[in-house]
């Protein structure tokens, strides 16, 4: 019962929301990091794999989707800084992003596929069948927790933002 009322305020009051917003933070960085680590451009990358994909498949939506990836990537700097700030615009663009993270499998909870080997050494398991297996349903989970948060804590937003403009006056006193 604890838990459950200090996970609610949490999701009111947006320390959750701003948890989002410095994952999707950690996320970006981490992208640009390892871009530069591995010699390619950060964001170009994108489009020339899409140039390629096209080049390869013969058929010319890859180049939509390396422009989408590219677009998606961008637009976690603006979420994540308005999610950290508490800003409901950043909650708005979060839900907005949801299909493209899903589509592009871009989790929330990037780190999380990093322990996929190990938990696949843990189990001895080969790591292909435990991140077929584990990779979909993190991205659910994550994605599913995280559009929870948000559409709370924006509908508690617009709520209290409602009852707090009710009971104000912006007449002057006498």
């Amino acid at each position: 019962m604890r838990t459950r009322t200090l996970i609610e305020r949490w999701a009111r009051d947006g320390s959750l929301a701003s948890a989002w917003g410095v994952l999707d933070l950690l996320a970006l960085g981490t992208y640009l990091i390892l871009s530069i680590a591995n010699g390619t451009t950060p964001f170009l990358n994108f489009l020339q794999d899409g140039r390629a994909n096209a080049e390869i498949y013969e058929h010319q939506a890859w180049i939509a989707v390396g422009w989408i990836a590219a677009l998606h990537k961008a637009s976690c700097l603006l979420s994540g800084w308005w999610l950290v700030k508490r800003r409901r615009i950043g909650g708005m663009l979060a839900l907005i992003q949801e299909p493209f993270r899903l589509g592009l499998a871009s989790p929330s909870l990037f780190f999380l596929a990093w322990l996929t080997p190990l938990l696949s050494d843990l189990f001895q398991t080969s790591a292909v069948p435990a991140a077929a297996l584990l990779g979909p349903v993190v991205l659910l989970l994550s994605e599913l927790a995280r559009t929870a948060t948000i559409v709370y804590w924006l509908r508690h937003q617009r709520n209290e933002g409602g009852s707090r403009a009710a009971t104000t006056s912006t007449a002057p006193h006498r």
